[in-house]
């Protein structure tokens, strides 16, 4: 029987798998995997596990740990057959789960037995439980009046006997979660004997797994399953579970070991080295099998070949079909027959050959490039235009002829173009100041440009790939940052639609030059390692392209490389506050599971926070690429490449809506977007409430006040009336009685005591000062004279009235803004009596003719002047009287300036300037 080796990638407790006895397996709508085991239930996103078991104290966790089936309905139901407690019904939202048992009080409406074995669904929707001895049950509801909600249970069913007569029920979907068969792109894989089989084109092969020390496992296999991708899972009686991507199988592969050379041979096979002295091994394709080149050769032969020193580095199969080997000499073989022809007594190596229409074949050696003609058997010579050094790697490492004859040469010393014709030299090297230059002097392999062949060459190097301009010598240099898999290049193939194929360190590279972009492979893909050779690469006449590696080689056609074009969906599946899981709903943080959320309300001081998420596109989980953004934070998408976590610190509390999109392990996005809402609440004292509360609160405050002061103002306008009121009424009426008794006296003493004369006149002006002091005090606390009007008017009748009996002109000019002003009781009385002394100075002692007013304000500065044309004086010999005294003293609580301007015969100058408030 035929076998063959595939590599399978393990998932077992190792990797968080609850146990490896693996009875079924399922792919649920919303993408994630899930295993049933003998201890517990296994939730798989592509990174992580989630485990479901049985807790003695939590009545709602899975009924029994040892998981039978599980099976999702129609309906999105998940239902989960148990090997001893019978069924449960898994509520993803609150993560409990409904038991259904064996109820021996009511056979009837329970399920016959606890020990389940299959759970399925009819066309019309029913949901059926198969548990041991064929017993059946199905799914009944009935609708509870009081509580308004449906109840499920399970009603026994008559057995149907064998198994045979199960498909009579036409379960459409019992067959997909445990079977022995699966289907991927037309093959199909069968669980025989607790062993995996590939059945297609009639023909029935074995698989082994490549890595041995799955084999034990792989002979006890017990289901399989294709996912929405194809891609195979593997289950195991014991072992876990084993993943296969036929993607991978694209990529031919033939296991031996280190490749040093592959050579092309003209009927579509290849030859290679891959073992060291002298191993050549013939590659047939059709057959994918090795032959020793060496077997058929007689002893002579055998022994012709080996008496060179060291291995047969390369070799080159011309159009005649002679095979051209390198060694110390050149070495021809073609039926049967093997010829040396010695080039150079001191050559040690031949190496690399070139073969051109020409039946030439061009080499290189220690000391220079040679050229030896395959009719002719002439040997030419061209000596190296500098001194070379052969170690650690030999001097030439490629050579390439375009059509016009001349020589691309890729050397430890760069890029080297040689015409045969004029024997001439140019070398082209890195200039580490120049961009443009080649990227690094160690030249690996050269390939002609599949577009244009003429204009430009695909130099690989020992630091990234240049596109070479034949015309101007200018380079454009690739490297890893622009997608590259590794800068170091062994081998470059062209394929037919004009893409470039590149073994690396780091796997192999496939370049679209028309679109700039690479896709890049890796051993998960299926290669023989991610470390490849130098010298080990070539194209086929049938097509195929061979890179050869540590491992052995692969092989495959271009065509036959389709780009996996599935899209997977994107889900959230973990969620982190401060670092710490959230995996309860008990603190109300999350309401379900992170996957069915909305909406996710958090407090202020919970704002750092990790969103996981997951591409469900399981060919390669950790090449899958993701892009998120947070609006209301991020303004463009985060570009985060593999990394499947988003973390945010001290956001602002708000309303921010998460988004992510992912694609499968080829970069292949899936546009639609997944999204939930964030929402984080401010601190109280933040809130709108407290806000307006406080903005109320300020407000009720600022009205209190208000009230209060008016209230104050009120109650002192009212103390001040009425304090004016009872000094005009009782006091002046008292001091006018006075005053009339006191002329009433004069006049009866007149004659009688002329010596009490002048103390009566005494008594009486006393009275008429203090009568006017008492009015101006009156006039002063009266509140309704607190209008600057009021003011104007007094000062204008004291004026008018005192100026009047002297005979003075009166000028008045006082400003039309005062009027809408008001003055306090304290300013307003000041103001006033300074008027009032100054108007009674002029009329008392100026002597002159004239008088000029001027009251005026601007900016809230009130400016009084009073002038008049008098004698003047001198204000050094003058001495200050006590109402001078008093001027200063009211100006300085008003806070103002008072300045007296005097000079003998030129008049009197009173300026008073104060601001109000």
């Amino acid at each position: 029987m035929l076998e063959k080796k595939l590599r399978f990638e393990a998932l077992t407790i190792e990797q968080g798998l609850s146990q490896g006895m693996i009875n079924c397996i399922l792919q649920d709508r919303f993408g994630f995997m899930w295993f049933a085991t003998k201890d517990g239930l296994n939730r798989y996103d592509g990174y992580h596990f989630k485990v479901y078991k049985h807790d003695p104290s939590n009545k709602q966790s899975i009924a029994d740990n040892y998981i039978q089936w599980i099976f999702e309905d129609a309906k999105g139901r998940f239902w989960v057959g148990t090997a001893g407690n019978g069924v449960d019904l898994f509520d993803r939202s609150t993560e409990t789960f409904q038991h259904f048992t064996h109820n021996p009080s009511n056979v009837k409406h329970s399920i016959k037995t606890n020990q389940i074995q299959r759970i399925g669904e009819d066309e019309s929707g029913r949901i059926w439980v198969i548990s041991v001895n064929n017993a059946l049950a199905v799914l009944k509801t009935d609708f509870n009046q009081q509580t308004k909600q449906e109840v499920n249970y399970f009603e026994t069913v008559d057995s149907f006997g064998s198994k045979q007569n199960w498909p009579h029920l036409r379960f459409t979907n019992l067959p997909d979660c445990r079977l022995n068969f699966a289907y991927t792109s037309g093959i199909k894989w069968v669980v025989k004997s607790y062993g995996l089989y590939q059945l297609a084109n009639n023909s029935e092969i074995k698989i082994l797994p490549e890595n041995t020390t799955y084999e034990k496992s792989f002979n006890s296999i017990n289901i399989v399953f294709v996912d929405a991708n194809g891609i195979l899972w593997v289950g195991t009686k014991g072992y876990g579970v084993y993943k296969y991507n036929p993607q991978s199988e694209k990529f031919h592969l033939t296991n031996t070991s280190s490749i040093y050379f592959i050579s092309p041979l003209n009927d579509g096979n290849v030859l290679m080295n891959c073992g060291g002295i002298d191993n050549l091994q013939q590659f047939d394709v059709a057959s994918s099998k090795y032959i020793n080149w060496l077997a058929p050769l007689n002893q002579t032969q055998q022994k012709s070949i080996s008496n060179q020193n060291g291995i047969v580095d390369c070799a080159v199969q011309d159009a005649d079909g002679t095979l051209w080997l390198g060694k110390q000499n050149l070495i021809a073989f073609n039926n049967n027959t093997l010829n040396n022809y010695i080039i150079d007594s001191t050559l040690n190596f031949i190496f690399p050959i070139w073969a051109n229409k020409n039946k030439e074949l061009w080499f290189g050696s220690e000391q220079a490039l040679c050229c030896f003609n395959t009719v002719t058997k002439k040997k030419r010579k061209y000596n190296y235009p500098s001194g070379v050094v052969n170690e650690p790697y030999k001097f030439i490492e490629s050579i390439y002829q375009s059509y016009n004859g001349i020589l691309w040469i890729g050397t430890t010393m760069g890029l080297y173009r040689f015409d045969p014709k004029t024997g001439n030299w140019k070398q082209y090297k890195n200039q580490p100041d120049d961009s443009a230059s080649l990227s690094f002097d160690l030249v690996f392999t050269i390939c002609a440009d599949p577009i244009e062949p003429e204009r430009y060459l695909w130099i690989g190097t020992n630091g990234g790939l240049n596109k070479f301009d034949i015309k101007t010598g200018r380079c454009k240099r690739l490297a890893e940052a622009n997608g590259l898999a590794n800068s170091v290049i062994y081998g470059i193939l062209s394929d037919a639609d004009a893409n470039l194929w590149m073994s690396t360190n780091k796997g192999i590279s496939r370049y679209n030059p028309r679109k700039n972009q690479f896709r890049n492979f890796e051993i998960r893909d299926g290669l023989q390692s991610n470390e490849f050779n130098r010298y080990a690469y070539c194209k086929t006449a049938s097509g195929y392209l061979f890179f050869g590696g540590v491992n052995g080689i692969n092989y495959f056609k271009p065509e036959d490389l389709h780009d996996n074009s599935f899209q997977p969906k994107v889900q959230f599946t973990d969620f982190r506050l401060n670092n710490s899981p959230v995996s309860s709903f008990e603190d109300g943080t999350l309401k379900k599971p992170i996957f069915l959320c909305d909406e996710i309300v958090l407090d202020y001081k919970n704002n750092v926070i990790t969103i996981d998420f997951a591409s469900f596109d399981f060919a390669s989980s950790q090449r899958n690429l993701f892009q998120y953004k947070l609006e209301g934070f991020n303004t463009k998408w985060v570009q985060s490449g593999t990394v499947n976590s988003a973390t945010y610190t001290n956001l602002n509390p708000g309303t921010y809506i998460f988004k992510v999109k992912g694609s499968n392990s080829d970069g292949v996005w899936n546009d639609n977007i997944t999204a939930i809402r964030l929402i984080i609440l401010p601190p109280w004292y933040m809130t709108w409430w407290f806000r307006l509360g406080l903005v109320l609160l300020v407000g009720l405050i600022i009205y209190g006040l208000y009230w209060y002061r008016l209230n104050e103002a009120l109650q002192l306008q009212n103390i001040r009336n009425r304090i004016a009121g009872d000094l005009h009424d009782e006091i002046g009426s008292t001091l006018s009685s006075v005053s009339l008794f006191s002329e009433v006296i004069k006049k009866k003493s007149k004659a009688k005591f002329p010596e009490a004369l002048p103390m009566l006149n005494r008594i009486t002006e006393n009275i008429d000062d203090m009568m006017e002091a008492m009015n101006d005090i009156v006039w002063t606390i009266n509140a309704k004279n607190d209008n600057f009007e009021h003011l104007l008017n007094r000062i204008r009748a004291t004026a008018v009235e005192v100026f009047e009996a002297k005979g003075y002109e009166l000028h008045l000019d006082f400003d039309e803004q005062l009027n809408t002003l008001s003055l306090g009781m304290q300013d307003r009385k000041n103001l006033y009596l300074i008027i009032k002394e100054a108007i009674n100075n002029i009329a008392k002692y100026a002597e002159g003719k004239n008088v000029w007013m001027h009251l005026s304000v601007h900016k809230k500065q009130i400016t009084f002047q009073i002038k008049d044309d008098g004698i003047g004086f001198d204000l050094n010999q003058i001495k200050t009287g006590n109402g001078m005294f008093t001027m200063k003293k009211r100006a300085s609580e008003l806070k103002g300036d008072l300045q007296i301007d005097a000079k003998p015969n030129a008049g009197t100058s009173i300026q008073l300037k104060f601001k109000i408030t």
